[in-house]
């Protein structure tokens, strides 16, 4: 759902006239410029006040899913009904952390001198949404885009 939903809003960005790498930008910053609320929380697990594109891209990072296919890992949840929400908190915040290294490290990055880990993630997201554009805007006749990104990232390493 989370990929239609971003997608969605590109689709947008280009039905209003925009050339696509702008409409990707426009819903990038759009989807950065949101904040992941209390029921995002409680429902899927992702840490309140994250950017809402940090949040779903480290989620489906660290379950292993990408947005409607289920990959083979299978994720353990602990029981937190009993909890009260300050446990809640202090266990999502205990969490943070690690899953956003998990993050960096799943793409071979590394903290900057200087650099927090959420400039970190955002650094390596505008990388890869720079993929995706690249693939998107390069795309050749009858190649999926798949195919793509394939060839836009072997030019890249």
């Amino acid at each position: 759902m989370f990929r239609r939903h971003f997608a969605d809003d590109v689709a947008n960005g280009l039905l209003a006239g925009r050339p696509l790498s702008i409409a990707i930008d426009a819903a990038i910053d759009r989807w950065m410029g949101w904040n992941t609320n209390r029921r995002i929380e409680r429902e899927i697990g992702i840490p309140r006040g994250l950017p809402h594109l940090t949040g779903w891209v480290t989620h489906f990072e660290i379950t292993g899913r990408s947005g409607g296919v289920t990959a083979e890992r299978r994720v353990v949840m602990e029981d937190w009904s009993g909890l009260t929400p300050a446990e809640i908190r202090a266990r999502v915040a205990a969490a943070r952390e690690p899953a956003l290294r998990k993050f960096l490290a799943n793409y071979g990055a590394t903290l900057l001198p200087g650099e927090t880990l959420e400039q970190a993630v955002r650094r390596v997201q505008l990388d890869i949404a720079g993929a995706i554009r690249r693939a998107a805007e390069t795309a050749l006749p009858n190649e999926t885009f798949e195919q793509s990104m394939n060839r836009v990232l072997s030019r890249t390493n």
